[in-house]
């Protein structure tokens, strides 16, 4: 699975994250930050979902700074 994030912010910059076709593990999708330093934007975790009978998904987490809106 691909993931990728569009900044809003000027400069506008792609920011994109490859994850590994087998389900483990905890990863960020990274990003500048008004400052141009790299900051944690998205979190993604493998989980068993119980909403799917307990198949391992990829799951986006939200962090203090940026939340995810569905």
């Amino acid at each position: 699975m691909k993931l990728t994030l569009l900044s809003q912010q000027e400069p506008k910059e792609l920011n994109s994250l490859v994850l590994p076709e087998k389900l483990a593990g905890h990863y960020w999708v990274r990003g500048k930050n008004s400052m141009g330093k790299m900051t944690d934007i998205v979190a993604v975790e493998a989980e068993r979902s119980v909403e799917s009978g307990g198949v391992m998904q990829w799951i986006l987490k939200s962090n203090r700074r940026f939340k995810i809106m569905d």
